[in-house]
């Protein structure tokens, strides 16, 4: 049976969506000049077919994007999407780093830590592509830009009055690094 398959571009899909509604469902394996197209056990795999067609960086960015976990069983592999677990260590290092306040506004309320680079857009969860955030500041970046958050209204707005003028020019600081930081890649976690 020959199946034709559409071919597209990383750019015509929502980049977002993988790892969310578009899931992992099986492998394709090649050889002797056939394609073999394998589900996972219970996997229907009926539907339209699209063929990705990705450069290196583009692949890069689609598998940072899918964050599989491998869990593993007697006998089997799991993959499933993670869900953003900052290690708690590189977290506390985070916050002691920046006195425990937050880095936009500057107040004392409980934490969290923000992507500089987004995650979303492949920035690693490593210290030097972290800050730290209140959950209103980070609620209020959402998926903003790291440049297009520090010098818009709403960073201005979060930054007044509390946010001491030598931590906004860190965060200003941050905007040089911004291509330094796209390159950092995390290094897998130890078992």
């Amino acid at each position: 049976m020959t199946a034709t398959m559409e071919q597209v571009t990383l750019a015509d899909l929502d980049i977002l969506e993988v790892g969310h509604t578009i899931q992992l469902g099986g492998a394709i394996w090649t050889g002797n000049g056939k394609v073999y197209l394998v589900p996972l056990p219970d996997e229907d795999l009926t539907g339209e077919r699209e063929m990705l067609k990705m450069d290196t960086a583009q692949w890069e960015r689609f598998l940072n994007q899918s964050d599989v976990l491998d869990v593993r069983g007697p006998g089997k592999a799991i993959l499933r999407k993670s869900q953003r677990q900052i290690d708690q260590h590189v977290a506390w290092k985070v916050f002691r780093r920046d006195g425990f306040l937050c880095r936009y506004c500057g107040n004392e309320r409980p934490l969290t830590v923000d992507h500089v680079v987004l995650w979303e857009q492949g920035g690693a969860t490593v210290e030097d592509n972290l800050v730290s955030s209140c959950k209103n500041c980070n609620k209020l970046r959402g998926s903003t830009g790291y440049m297009d958050w520090v010098s818009g209204p709403n960073y201005r707005k979060a930054a007044h009055p509390n946010l001491k003028s030598e931590v906004h020019a860190k965060n200003m600081a941050l905007i040089d690094r911004i291509d330094d930081l796209r390159k950092i890649t995390a290094k897998p976690r130890s078992r």
